[in-house]
C-alpha cells in the first residue's frame, strides 16, 4: 500500500477518545452518557477496564518474544486475531493552588496463531503541581512506560501536565520499558492592561532503554511577551535556548518565534480559533562546529461545532528533543481530525496524523517518515459501560542508519480493527468546594 494514498483513506476512515483529544471546557461540558455526570471534582479515584477482540495484518515482532533477535529479522508480517484486554486504575486531586494525578495500568495481548502467546505491558506515572504565588509555578512529575515513537507523532492538542498516562492498545509499542522524569518552573505577569511577560524553565530525562544505550537528558529556558492589539488579536515574540545530552553528544539549540493568535467569536454556540507563528533556531552538536540555522514555524486552526463537535488542524515545523529517539529530530508534522457526540450515547471521532523528517544530520540514511490514522465509533450502554469499535492504520519508514527498540523494523505498515467493550467505575468523588 503506497503512503500518500493510504493516508487520504485514513483521513475519512479512525482512536478512542482519550483525555487529550476531547479537552472539554467548562463553557462545553460534557454531554456524553458514558462516565458523564462527574462535574467539578475536587477529588476523585476511578477504575478503568476493557475487554475485545479484532484482526490485526502485523502482528509486530515482538509478539514472537525476539527480544535478543537481530532487527533485520523481525520485518516478517504476521496476520492474525488478537485479543486485548486492560486495567487502569486513576487518582486526582484538583484544588486552588496544588494539583495532583496519578495512574498504574497493564494491558495484554494475546495471540492464539502465534503459539497462544500472551504479550503485557506495564503503564504507570505521577505529576504535580502548585501555584507559589506571585505569578510563580512549579511542577514535576515522572513515568514508567512501554517503549514507542508516540512522543514523536503529533497530537491534537498539547497534553496537560496532570493528564494520565494514555493507555492506547491500538499503538505499536515495544515489550522494552522505560523510566522518565521532568520538573520545570514558570513565570507569568501582566505588565500592562495589554501586555503580558511570561518566562519558563523545563528538565526531562529517560534512562537507558534496550538499544538506546545512552541516557537521555534535555533542560531549557524561554521567555516571551504578548501583547493584546483587539480583542481578538494578539502579538506575540519570545526566544529561548535548550540543550540535551544523548550519552556523550551534546547539542545546543537558539530558537526565536514570533507569531500573531487570532479568535473570533462566529455565534453563541460556535468558534473558531486560529494562530500561526514563524520563527528560526540556530543549532550546534558542540562548540567547535558551525551553527546550522534553519527555518521554522506553526498554524493552528480549531473550529467548535454545536455544543459537543470539534474540527482541528494543526501543522509544526521544527527541532524537537525526543526522548525515544537517539538524537534531535527535525521534522515537518501534521494532525487533523473531527470529532464528538451524535447523541448521548453515540460518539465519533478521527484523526489522521503525519510525519517527515530527518535526525540531526540529515543524511539520506537518516530520513524518517510516520504516518497513522485511526477512527473510534462508541456507545454507550449504561453510565458505566460502554462498547465500541476502533480502526488504526500505522505506517514508518526509516533510513538504514536509524536503530530502534526490537519489536520496530525500519520499514513498518499495519492495519488493525478492534471491538471491544469498556467499564468505568468510579470508586470515591468529592465536589469541589465553593
Amino acid at each position: 500500500m503506497r503512503v500518500f494514498p493510504a493516508l487520504i483513506v485514513v483521513v475519512s476512515a479512525l482512536t478512542a477518545v482519550s483525555a487529550a483529544d476531547a479537552q472539554w471546557r467548562s463553557e462545553r461540558p460534557y454531554r456524553g452518557l458514558f462516565a458523564g455526570g462527574v462535574g467539578e471534582t475536587e477529588q476523585s479515584l476511578t477504575a478503568t477496564g476493557s475487554l475485545g477482540t479484532g484482526w490485526d495484518t502485523n502482528l509486530v515482532a515482538d509478539a514472537l518474544g525476539r527480544r535478543n533477535g537481530r532487527i533485520s529479522d523481525v520485518g516478517s508480517q504476521f496476520r492474525g486475531g488478537v485479543t486485548t484486554g486492560s486495567a487502569v486504575l486513576s487518582y486526582s486531586l484538583n484544588r486552588a493552588a496544588v494539583g495532583l494525578g496519578a495512574t498504574a495500568g497493564t494491558t495484554a495481548r494475546y495471540y492464539p496463531s502465534l503459539g497462544g502467546r500472551i504479550i503485557r505491558r506495564e503503564y504507570a506515572s505521577v505529576g504535580a503541581g502548585a501555584s507559589l504565588g506571585a505569578g510563580f509555578s512549579a511542577q514535576a512529575g515522572a513515568s514508567y512506560q512501554p517503549y514507542s515513537l508516540r512522543s514523536m507523532t503529533p497530537s491534537l492538542f498539547e497534553s496537560r501536565f496532570l493528564d494520565p498516562l494514555t493507555v492506547d492498545e491500538d499503538f505499536p509499542t515495544s515489550l522494552e520499558h522505560y523510566f522518565s522524569y521532568n520538573a520545570g518552573l514558570g513565570y507569568g505577569r501582566r505588565l500592562t492592561p495589554r501586555g503580558t511577560f511570561s518566562a519558563s524553565y523545563g528538565y526531562r530525562a529517560r534512562e537507558r532503554v534496550g538499544v538506546l544505550t545512552d541516557r537521555f537528558a534535555s533542560h531549557g529556558a524561554s521567555a516571551g511577551y504578548a501583547y493584546a492589539m483587539t480583542r481578538n488579536l494578539s502579538m506575540q515574540l519570545g526566544y529561548g535556548y535548550s540543550r540535551a545530552l544523548y550519552g556523550r553528544s551534546e547539542f545546543g539549540n537558539h530558537f526565536v518565534n514570533a507569531g500573531v493568535n487570532y479568535n473570533r467569536a462566529l455565534s453563541f454556540s460556535r468558534r473558531t480559533t486560529m494562530s500561526f507563528g514563524t520563527g528560526s533556531t540556530a543549532s550546534r552538536r558542540s562548540r567547535s562546529e558551525a551553527m546550522r540555522f534553519r527555518a521554522t514555524g506553526m498554524a493552528r486552526l480549531n473550529h467548535e461545532i454545536g455544543r459537543s463537535w470539534s474540527a482541528s488542524l494543526s501543522y509544526n515545523r521544527g527541532l524537537s528533543y525526543v526522548e525515544t529517539w537517539p538524537e534531535p529530530v527535525f521534522s515537518d508534522t501534521a494532525v487533523a481530525g473531527v470529532g464528538g457526540l451524535l447523541n448521548r450515547r453515540v460518539q465519533a471521532q478521527v484523526t489522521a496524523r503525519a510525519l517527515r523528517g530527518s535526525g540531526y544530520f540529515n543524511s539520506d540514511g537518516n530520513r524518517m517518515q510516520l504516518y497513522g490514522g485511526s477512527a473510534a465509533l462508541t456507545v454507550a450502554l449504561t453510565r458505566y459501560i460502554n462498547s465500541g469499535v476502533t480502526y488504526s492504520y500505522y505506517r514508518q519508514v526509516f533510513g538504514e542508519r536509524i536503530m530502534v527498540a526490537p519489536g520496530f523494523p525500519n520499514d513498518l505498515e499495519r492495519q488493525s480493527i478492534r471491538v471491544f467493550v469498556s467499564a468505568w467505575v468510579p470508586l470515591y468523588q468529592s465536589a469541589r468546594r465553593p
